[in-house]
């Protein structure tokens, strides 16, 4: 490829990943399906579009990743047409919430098939590039910046501010269907998100990019700032799995860096020491309002509540969609029901404690003018959707990406190093993501996948000459 077309390729390629916490965007529903709310979808389809006419002109060639992760990746998409060939005398005739099995398979398809040739277009791109992974934590750094400017609204809105409210009036419907919405999601801070729970995701992915600057960066000040500020719109988001995937996520970074030769004169302690107090003092004198009078570790504890409480109740129709989704796995241990199929038998397969949620009623319900059903959790759906060996490829793939990044990380030092312990960190963050969002439409599976592929590639290479 010219050089000019490279360049473009980037910029798109940065703009995806700048616009990944805007993923309720309310354009195109009719034409993209799921895909339109996401805000990183545009910029890749551009990037695509614009890969496959060089292709076509000669200009470029594909290249497809060498590793073992490419090839299962490929077999989980030829696994799931199998599935839904196995299913599709059923999947023809299955209709619910005005909508078909056949739609469905077909839609879910197209979704998997363009997130993994994003992931091929992104290792075509980068693949020669050995600064791809400052270059993504500089893009993390931009959006975080961004959405967080936004979160400053809503923090002034907790706080009462009236001139706040006009301001989110004004830019809400610019990336959200605000037809049916509220300022705050009930109460909780969700940025540029559809939901507090999907901005929570946004912020696994980009937390290990963040923390990483307090290594690598002479002047933490600025940077111990935007941590406690990434921090504080954690907290805000009200979302049980976004702290613990982030809490499992700074175990891993300290686990990782505290106590090696990247920590000089244990400043990086004493900051995070300051920083903490600087948190705690934060919500201690800040209005009720900002916590709507909840208690964090209430919050925690809410995961194993058994009482009547909005939590316990959530915890109801969250088990209640993955216990439906085990359900239908047992019934079809091998095949699964067919990808997107979930819809269509989870009434046949809830738990009748489940019932006790509104939620649960709604999701079994077949009237057009319900909300499709969610699993809440994309290991159940792939279980129940694509059987067991659908699910066993899923996990050996990244598996298999996780132990080539780690295995690579010992030949590097410096900066290189903390790149790739804060790639292998933010894809477990992701993965973690899996038990909270059923969907493959969240770009940070792919973008991460396509960047883990240059750098095993880079891994392979220096690990052959070193082998001469």
């Amino acid at each position: 490829m010219t050089i000019s077309v490279t360049k473009l390729l980037r910029f798109l390629f940065g703009a995806a990943v700048v616009l990944m916490p805007f993923n309720a965007l309310p354009y195109f529903k009719g034409i993209f399906g799921e895909l339109s709310g996401e805000g990183s979808f545009y910029p890749f389809l551009m990037a695509i579009l614009v890969w496959i006419i060089c292709m076509f002109l000669n200009e470029s060639k594909i290249h497809i990743p060498k590793d073992l992760s490419f090839y299962l990746i490929v077999f989980f998409g030829l696994w799931a047409v199998v599935s839904g060939m196995v299913n599709l005398p059923q999947i023809i005739y299955s209709s619910t919430k005005g909508r078909t099995g056949l739609e469905k398979i077909l839609l879910q398809y197209f979704v998997f098939i363009f997130t993994m040739i994003v992931s091929i277009c992104i290792y075509n791109i980068f693949r020669k590039d050995d600064n791809v992974l400052l270059y993504l934590r500089r893009l993390c750094l931009i959006s975080f910046l961004i959405a967080g400017l936004y979160s400053s609204l809503e923090i002034l809105f907790l706080l009462g501010n009236a001139w706040s409210a006009d301001m989110l009036n004004s830019i809400n419907s610019l990336f959200r269907d605000t037809s049916s919405d509220s300022l705050l999601y009930f109460g909780r801070l969700r940025s540029v998100s559809g939901e507090a729970s999907w901005f929570g995701m946004y912020l696994s992915f980009a937390m290990p990019w963040t923390l990483s600057y307090l290594v690598t960066e002479k002047r933490k000040l600025p940077y111990v700032l935007l941590n406690m500020y990434f921090l504080i719109l954690l907290i805000l988001t009200i979302s049980r799995t976004a702290y613990v995937i982030c809490g499992i996520q700074i175990i891993l970074f300290s686990m990782f860096f505290c106590k090696t030769k990247f920590v000089r004169n244990k400043s990086v302690l004493v900051y995070a020491f300051l920083g903490l107090i600087g948190l705690i003092m934060f919500f201690q004198n800040t209005p009720d309002t900002i916590l709507n009078d909840k208690n964090i570790l209430d919050i925690f504890l809410s995961l194993l509540n058994n009482d009547d409480s909005p939590y316990n109740l959530s915890n109801i129709a969250r088990f209640g969609s993955q216990t439906a989704a085990i359900n239908m796995f047992l019934s079809h241990p091998i095949f699964g029901v067919g990808l997107g199929q979930y819809g269509f038998h989870m009434p046949e397969f809830v738990p009748d404690w489940a019932y006790k949620s509104e939620e649960i009623i709604l999701w079994a319900s077949g009237s057009p003018d319900t909300p499709w059903p969610p699993v809440h959790g994309l290991y159940a759906r792939i279980l129940a959707e694509v059987g067991f060996f659908g699910l066993a490829i899923w996990l050996f793939l990244w598996g298999r990406i996780l132990f080539k990044l780690i295995n690579y990380s010992k030949f590097l030092s410096n900066i290189d190093e903390i790149m790739i312990k804060s790639l292998f960190i933010s894809i477990i963050g992701v993965l973690l993501s899996g038990f909270n969002s059923d969907s493959f439409r969240f770009f940070g599976y792919w973008i991460l996948m396509g960047i883990s592929w240059c750098c095993i590639s880079a891994y392979d290479a220096l690990y052959s000459r070193r082998s001469l």
